[in-house]
């Protein structure tokens, strides 16, 4: 059976469905722009986030026996992050739980996240895992992953690849070799939460803390902590910056553009560090969680982030923790009767303000 190019590689383990497309453009003397030209037109993938969603008739034009549609489709983000809130993704929204890319025109603002080791082997490619914004450490390293270029600091940019520089781990933008970049190592307690969240979305069976019933949940309240443990390391109250100095958290390594509403921007030694204090309230019951809390003086009104609803445990330890609402006291000074003066006293004091004026 005649295939849709000449050398077919396979998509390797955990691969990304963009980082596929360029390594088989590159084995067939090409590059990912004119080979996404040549099957989908005046289309351009590389101006948008294809890893995320690719649409279904440009999955088709790229498809035959070899490659069928649905494993194409599990090359993209969209069935983890389907598992991760229980629920269709919004299409035209920042999802939950995804590193942002960013792109002006073919340019991108966001980090592609790498390991250094992992680019070492052969053949090089780049992991879906890579791009879920928990995922801070390469699980087969143990190293923390890098997010841009050591030399330049430019976002690393595979998909400018092209024939006679076809190297995936080489920046496009200094030619510096990535996999040259030094690592950090992390230690095995600081990866519960990671090797926590990796299980519940490859295994529907994993023990859930706290009496968690889903996966949604899980991640709902992982990422509840997230948001509550970065607003603390601002240390705005004297409760914050003293249950990041019991946690041992480290406030110097908080981005200060990260807030609630772009948690996943935050680069892997931030989330890193989230992790490290969510993972010492992993094996604490909610009351064991609620006296940590008190013991460092936090309020309801300090743990709640927003009026929207919460997941369960998080309502059970903002029910009871105390409420720092002040309710002002009624005055008991009494006021003087207030009467109306009299004619004669009205006219005297009018004669008094005439001559004042004359």
């Amino acid at each position: 059976m005649k295939r849709l190019w000449p050398i077919v590689l396979p998509i390797k383990e955990d691969e990304l469905l963009s980082s596929w497309i360029i390594r088989n453009s590159l084995a067939n003397g090409s590059d990912p722009m004119t080979w996404s030209w040549f099957f989908w037109g005046k289309w351009r993938p590389w101006t948008i986030d294809i890893d995320r969603h690719c649409p279904k008739e440009k999955l088709l034009a790229i498809s035959d026996n070899f490659f069928r549609i649905e494993s194409l489709e599990q090359a993209t983000l969209k069935p983890t992050i389907l598992k991760v809130l229980g629920e269709q993704p919004p299409l035209k929204q920042a999802w939950p739980w995804l590193t942002r890319l960013g792109s002006r025109n073919r340019e991108r603002t966001g980090g592609l996240r790498f390991c250094p080791e992992c680019l070492k082997e052969d053949p090089v490619y780049f992991r879906k895992s890579w791009r879920l914004s928990w995922y801070h450490t390469c699980p087969k390293h143990d190293v923390l992953l890098q997010e841009s270029c050591p030399s330049c600091s430019s976002p690393i940019t595979p998909y400018k690849s092209d024939f006679d520089k076809p190297e995936l781990h080489i920046c496009k933008r200094c030619g510096f070799d990535v996999s040259l970049t030094k690592t950090e190592c992390s230690s095995k307690k600081i990866l519960q939460v990671q090797h926590l969240l990796n299980k519940a979305i490859l295994n529907n069976n994993c023990h859930l803390p706290w009496n968690i019933e889903s996966i949604a949940e899980l991640f709902s309240t992982i990422r509840y902590f997230y948001e509550f443990f970065n607003l603390a390391a601002k240390g705005a109250i004297n409760a914050d910056l003293a249950l990041c100095n019991k946690l041992d958290i480290d406030t110097s390594l908080r981005p200060t553009a990260i807030t609630i509403e772009n948690i996943d921007k935050s680069p892997p030694i931030w989330i890193r560090e989230l992790d490290f204090a969510v993972s010492q309230l992993l094996f604490l019951s909610t009351r064991e969680i609620v006296e940590l809390f008190l013991e460092c003086e936090m309020t309801g009104e300090g743990f709640r982030k927003s009026k929207e609803s919460q997941p369960p445990i998080i309502q059970n330890i903002l029910s009871s923790l105390p409420s720092n609402s002040r309710h002002r006291k009624s005055s008991s000074r009494t006021t003087k009767e207030v009467k109306p003066k009299s004619r004669e006293e009205v006219w005297e004091m009018w004669l008094q303000l005439q001559e004042y004026l004359k």
